[in-house]
This record gives C-alpha cells, structure tokens and sequence, in this order.
C-alpha cells in the first residue's frame, strides 16, 4: 500500500512567495509574533554575526511538551482561528529554509523542554529532544536560529530594528498606547542587542481620527491623519491598518484603487482629480479606473490599529485640505487611519 508524499521544501517555498515583503522580514515578524500572542511583556532579540546566529526569547506562557511537539508539524497550530496575530508558527517553519538548525526551548511550569530542528532534505525535516541550555529564565520561549549565510540581514541588528519599527509601528507610537493598553496590559518591551526600543513621537502635523460602528459611541478604531512638508517617501504613503499593533495592510494596492500621479515632475504631487492651472484636457493627468477622487494626495501615510468590525468611514471632524489648494497640489497631505475592513480611505469616494 502507498502512500501521499510531501514534498516538503517546495511547501516552504510556496509559503514563502504567498508573503510579499523578504523571507527574513516575514520570519522575523511572525517570530515576534508569535512572541506576543503568547503574553510576553518582555522580547529581546541578539543578533550575533560571529556566530551567525539570531537569538530571540519573550516572557509569556511557554508551551507545555505536547504543544511543542505539535510546534513541528506543518501547518498545526494550538490557537484559537481568528485569536492573535501569529499564523501556525509560520516564523520558526520557514526559518528552516535559510538556517543550518533551528533550537526552541521553552519553560511553562515545571516543564523544561527544548528540541533541536532541521531540514535533512526535499522530505524531511527531523527534530529530536535535547537538553534546555538554560536560555528562558523563569517561564516562556527562546528561539534560536543558526544561520546559513553569514552575511544574512537577520545577523544586522539595523536591519532587525527597521523591521521591528516598521510592521509594529503602533506598539512604538505613544498616539496608540491607550488603544494597546487591553491588549498588552504591562506593555511590551522590545529589546535588540541589549538595547530597548524607545517610542517614536510624530514630528509631522497629524489629526486624530475616530471611527464607530453603526450607532455605537466608542470608536470602534483610532488613527489620525498626517501632513508633512515634503512629499512623504514610499514606505510612508497608503492608508495602514493594524490590529493588536501588528501592520496587516499597508499602501494603497490592497484597497484595489490606483491613485493619481501627476505628470512631468516626480518632486510635486497633486490631488487626485486637480490639475494645474491653466491645463487643458489634453494635459491633464487621466483618472484610471477606480482612481479616487478627493482632497488627498496619493502621498499619504499610514498608522493606524484595529478592532475586528465592519465600519463606514466618515470622520467630518478631521481636516481637511481645500480641493485645488497649495497643500493638495504639493502632495504633502498625508492620511493615516485605522479600523478593519475600511473599504476606503477617509473623505474620499470611488470616481463614478
């Protein structure tokens, strides 16, 4: 009798395209990830070029042996779906593609495991129990990745700084600690190499944004939107949502709309259906199909955390910048939002 086979790498690497961002910010961030859905209030991180490998150990719970057991297992997870921010340990699996080993210990209670895990070939993936190296104090995970390339961007720890800063802004924006505060009740602390990771405070022009569902008088999601001087670079324009402080979505290509960039000069940005003055219909920009229409520049920024709700956006007190005006024209009106589900960014509406 026969039996269904797995090509196991090839499963990896599927999984690994399915993420658009590069495979070391996907492990990296799903690790961390994982890391909060557990209840840690403390994560640090040791990035170590030396030895080429990446260390990361949180506080939560632990797991219990035969959740670590389990923790092998492709797609197999203990969570509850639609709890949390991690997806199946999807992190520590793909880190197999570019580690020689991958090492998990983890304490909860009187259980002290640890297990030693690699990828032997396209089929096979074997982990086998070991000793605990001590590396979790009293409860909670230790993970420690031993790299195959020792120039890897995981061994930078700039590089794990970025990435941490920039897929869990909100945690580092004081605007949303009030929001966090259920969700991480003795707040989170990030540390890499030894270092704690201090808030951010915005240096542009913001105004804060409440969204409520249907007729409920607690918003049902927080943000604000930015203006800055300068058209604001790639990373910062879109509209952000987040929830539990982790990035989910961000720019404007998951919203399905295109917005409208002006043409001639890459330094100056207009509003989405203005032209100059003194333009013709043969020099203005065309609007693409599902382009907004609006008084928001395409170069606006995103910061944002949600709760899981489906809500109308319409926050008649925010800002607004006058159709036509300096600062649409300029590009340096900025939008950042929050709330799940948002089908489009504030104040504005789909071109008919």
């Amino acid at each position: 009798m026969g039996e269904t086979r797995v090509d196991l790498l090839h499963l990896l690497e599927d999984l690994r395209d399915a993420y658009p961002g590069a495979l070391e910010e996907t492990i990296l961030t799903e690790i961390v990830a994982n890391s909060l859905d557990s209840g840690a209030r403390r994560i640090q991180l040791a990035a170590d070029a030396a030895t080429a490998g990446l260390v990361v150990v949180d506080d939560g719970s632990g797991m219990r042996r035969r959740e670590l057991a389990r923790y092998h297992d492709i797609a197999s997870s203990a969570k509850t779906r639609g709890q949390g921010i991690g997806f199946a340990g999807v992190g520590i699996k793909l880190g197999l593609l570019v580690c020689e080993e991958v090492l998990t210990e983890t304490r909860r209670g009187k259980t002290h495991v640890a297990t030693r895990w690699h990828l032997a070939s396209r089929h096979r993936a074997p982990w086998k129990w070991i000793p605990p190296l001590r590396m979790v104090a009293e409860r909670g995970t230790a993970v420690r990745l031993r790299l195959r390339n020792p120039l890897s961007p995981l061994l930078d720890a700039g590089f794990v700084e970025a990435v941490l800063r920039r897929h869990y802004q909100p945690l580092f924006d004081p605007f949303f600690a009030p929001v966090l505060v259920p969700c991480y009740p003795s707040g989170v602390t990030v540390e890499v190499n030894g270092r704690a990771l201090e808030p951010e405070e915005i240096a542009l022009e913001t105004a804060p944004l409440e969204i409520r569902a249907a007729r409920k008088r607690k918003p049902s999601a927080l943000g604000y939107l930015m203006r800055a001087p300068e058209p604001l670079p790639e990373e910062r324009r879109g509209l952000a949502i987040s929830t539990l402080g982790k990035v989910i979505k961000h720019g404007w290509d998951w919203l399905g709309v295109t917005p409208i960039w002006p043409t001639g000069s890459s330094s100056r940005r207009r509003c989405p259906g203005s032209s100059p003055r003194g333009a013709t219909s043969a020099t203005r920009p065309r609007r693409p199909a599902g382009a907004w229409r609006g008084p928001w520049s395409a170069t606006s920024s995103a910061c944002c955390t949600t709760w899981p709700t489906t809500f109308r956006c319409s926050p008649r007190s925010s800002r607004r910048a006058p159709e036509g005006s300096d600062d649409c024209r300029s590009g340096r009106v900025g939008v950042a939002s929050t709330g799940a589900r948002s089908s489009r960014p504030p104040s504005c509406r789909r071109a008919r």
